[in-house]
């Protein structure tokens, strides 16, 4: 999983966890797959790794739940 979006997520998961190189591609794959879904339903027009508020992150969870 070279070419991806979320390669500081990746990098993270693979400095500050145990978890195998699959568990860690799994993640990566997820999180891909949920910010597609969202851009998609137009939530959001950015990847999610580049939201840094919390503030934003609620209500976007708001906007995807409620």
């Amino acid at each position: 999983m070279n070419n991806t979006q979320y390669q500081n997520f990746l990098k993270w998961l693979e400095l500050n966890t145990d978890l195998s190189e699959k568990s860690i591609n799994n993640y990566v794959r997820g999180i891909e797959r949920v910010t597609k879904d969202l851009c998609k339903l137009e939530i959001i027009q950015k990847s999610l790794e580049e939201i840094k508020c919390g503030k934003e992150l609620r209500s976007i969870m708001n906007n995807y739940y409620f």
